[in-house]
């Protein structure tokens, strides 16, 4: 039998590439590997290995490359650089032959993506001389690793052989198996001791191969469960190829500009609201800070004087009054902010709703942009709110 642990060739990639290892294999095989660099025990016959058997027939695509049918699934082959061109020639002269193959089994990780097993191929017969179809040999560590679900055994590249990438990547079958006493698959964590965390047992087994579950089922043990450990070589990390002339740069983390205390007050709404003289409305918090002050003889003007109770039946009893806001004081007005007011407060102003009010913006459009609208012989302007969203009504000047 072919051994997992015996140097195997690159297979040219213009002949057939082999699949890319994901990478997160690395970084959690060498959090194990380092806890545990030195307990290992001396060399004895036992050794990593994942060899087994497959029959079918062979089957060729452009875009797949070559693969293997089982129960109506499809598996990849790969064919190791020094039997490729005899495997050509087998597939060239007999093409429909069904083969027994010899086969390394591997299993990829993806993330975001389903798993996929493939085999790779170090030997065919027509005749069978190997174990049954779908039986193989498995001999490493039963543990968990993050991407599976299930333990998996890990096979590890034994010491002393050699690996034209330099990576010793290592391959991770997930089996399903049950067993009774002390003997259970191993689960790393950072956060305990190295001193406290279970023990590794070194599994020696033969496997069926479950096609619909993409993994392998114990059968029975060749050896039993040791502690003792073959030596092997520690998967390198792989990392990220840089660009050349090309320098990682760290830029410090963006923080949002604050907010200055005028803007802030600039953002806040505009509340100035008119109101009957018998129930005014609460001034609301929101007043602009940069709005007119009225005067005291202008607010004189607007606001009537208070009648008795018998004027107060004959007279409408709508009448409105300016409502400022409280400890507000009076000054001289300043022409660089003019007076404003809400679409909800001309309305009110005007004893209209606001539908119509709407509608009389709309036929001031068509003679004027912006629009006009007359009140109390003034007129405003319908703008833009120059303080928030929205739009207001603006006093024109010359009409105060």
């Amino acid at each position: 039998e072919s051994n997992f642990s015996s140097e195997t060739p690159e297979v040219p990639k213009e002949l057939n590439p082999l699949p890319k290892q994901d990478q997160e294999f690395d970084i959690v095989n060498e959090e194990v590997n380092e806890e545990f660099e030195d307990d290992f025990q001396p060399d004895d016959d036992s050794k990593f290995q994942a060899i087994g058997t497959l029959y079918g027939q062979i089957q060729h695509d452009e875009e797949k490359g070559f693969y293997i049918k089982l129960e109506g699934r499809e598996y990849r082959l790969f064919i190791l650089k020094n039997r490729y061109r005899a495997w050509l020639e087998q597939i060239k002269h007999n093409p429909e032959a069904t083969l027994y193959l010899r086969v390394y089994p591997k299993y990829r990780i993806i993330p975001r993506k389903p798993p996929e097993v493939y085999f790779e191929v170090v030997a065919w017969t027509e005749e069978n001389q190997w174990s049954d179809p779908g039986i193989f040999t498995l001999r490493g560590i039963w543990q968990f690793i993050p991407q599976c679900r299930i333990p998996v055994i890990s096979i590890y590249r034994n010491k002393g052989v050699t690996d034209p990438s330099e990576k010793f990547k290592a391959s991770h079958i997930p089996v399903m198996m049950r067993r009774e006493g002390s003997a259970q698959p191993f689960k790393f964590n950072p956060k305990i001791p190295k001193e406290k965390l279970p023990k590794r047992w070194f599994i020696q087994g033969k496997f069926r191969f479950i096609i619909s579950r993409n993994s392998w089922g114990w059968i029975e043990d060749i050896e039993p469960p040791t502690e003792n450990i073959p030596r092997y070589k520690k998967p390198v990390k792989a990392t990220p190829p840089q660009e050349e002339g090309k320098t990682q740069t760290a830029y410090p983390p963006k923080t949002k500009p604050a907010k200055k205390e005028q803007d802030l007050k600039n953002t806040r709404s505009f509340t100035r609201s008119y109101s009957t003289v018998s129930s005014p409305p609460p001034q609301s918090s929101g007043v602009l800070h940069n709005q007119e002050q009225v005067s005291q003889n202008n607010l004189s003007e607007q606001i009537p004087p208070k009648q008795s109770a018998q004027d107060n039946s004959s007279q409408p009893k709508k009448t409105f009054k300016l409502v400022l806001k409280p400890n507000q004081e009076t000054s001289t007005k300043d022409e660089s902010n003019p007076v404003m007011m809400t679409r909800v407060e001309m309305a009110a102003k005007l004893n209209i709703s606001d539908s119509t009010l709407y509608k009389q913006i709309n036929e001031a459009k068509k003679k004027s942009d912006p629009p006009i609208i007359e009140c109390d012989g003034q007129q405003w302007q319908y703008i833009n709110n120059p303080h928030g969203k929205g739009k207001v009504f603006q006093l024109l000047q010359g009409n105060n």
